[in-house]
């Protein structure tokens, strides 16, 4: 990913055995974490490390990086979820910071059922995902859920004037 500051990125999942959680004892995979590596001037990717804040010893996949760097969202099914794999998003003031806690997108987006693939549109407004929810015509479909800004609250310095 080419942020808009410059930094360039690599963000992907992989069951590699020595990642977030202990693997059994000779293991050939462990469960799925995310990664990212430095994408160096030449376009050389540099040695994958555990991406900071993400990970849990659940399994945490796909990652998708907002243009900016600022906002990943991901599937995992890690507890507090609705069920299945569900849609997980963070965010972070900068692209050198690490990752906020991620919170759950919600029941406007997850199911019981599973969510996967996460990806967000150009313009930040828009969520694509795939589900394997009730009525969906094959056995998972691709759903769009589309933000909207919240207004702060209506304040009384305001009413005022």
């Amino acid at each position: 990913m080419d942020y808009e500051n410059g930094k360039r990125e690599l963000y992907f999942s992989s069951t590699r055995p020595g990642g977030f959680a202990t693997d059994s004892p000779g293991a050939a995979t462990g469960d799925s974490d995310i990664y990212v590596s430095a994408v160096r001037p030449n376009g050389s990717v540099a040695t994958p490390v555990l991406a900071l804040g993400v990970n849990t010893s659940a399994n945490d996949a796909r990652p998708n990086i907002r243009r900016d760097g600022l906002e990943i969202v991901f599937d995992s099914d890690r507890t507090g979820g609705f069920g299945g794999l569900d849609i997980w998003t963070a965010n972070r003031s900068d692209v050198s910071d690490a990752w906020s806690v991620p919170e759950n997108a919600g029941a406007n987006i997850n199911s019981n059922l599973g969510e996967t693939r996460p990806f967000l549109s150009w313009d930040r407004k828009t969520l694509y995902f795939g589900t394997a929810r009730a009525g969906v015509e094959g056995a998972a479909d691709i759903f769009y859920s589309t933000r909207q800004r919240v207004r702060p609250p209506f304040s009384r310095d305001r009413e005022r004037n």
